[in-house]
């Protein structure tokens, strides 16, 4: 949330056409902006009620790269988070990753 929200070139119009496209495929681009700004101003006020301000922003970043430093740590020694296999934290984990911060400009500069 702090990532997408509070870095004005992750909304607009990246996210603003994935949310449009999500609920409306079938809309014509400018109908996708449209509709996925409406999307995001909602999203977006849930910031303040998680916690999510410029005081606690710094942390959450630091937090972030902490974490993504002990994940490549564990990955240099396991190609999975319980080991040898997949489990299902291994498409949790990608999953959340992704569509939350690896494809957002922003944290997505982090994470690579």
């Amino acid at each position: 949330m702090h990532y997408r929200w509070s870095y004005p070139e992750n909304t607009n119009p990246f996210i603003y056409y994935f949310f449009g496209n999500s609920f409306g495929p079938d809309f014509d681009y400018e109908t996708k902006l449209s509709f996925g700004e409406n999307v995001a101003v909602q999203f977006r006020g849930f910031c303040k009620p998680l916690g999510i301000n410029a005081d606690t922003g710094p942390e959450i970043e630091r937090t972030y790269k902490e974490f993504l430093g002990e994940l490549t740590t564990h990955f240099d020694e396991y190609p999975f988070l319980l080991g040898f296999r997949p489990s299902l934290g291994d498409f949790s984990i990608h999953g959340s990753i992704y569509a939350h911060l690896l494809r957002d400009p922003v944290p997505g500069k982090v994470t690579k």
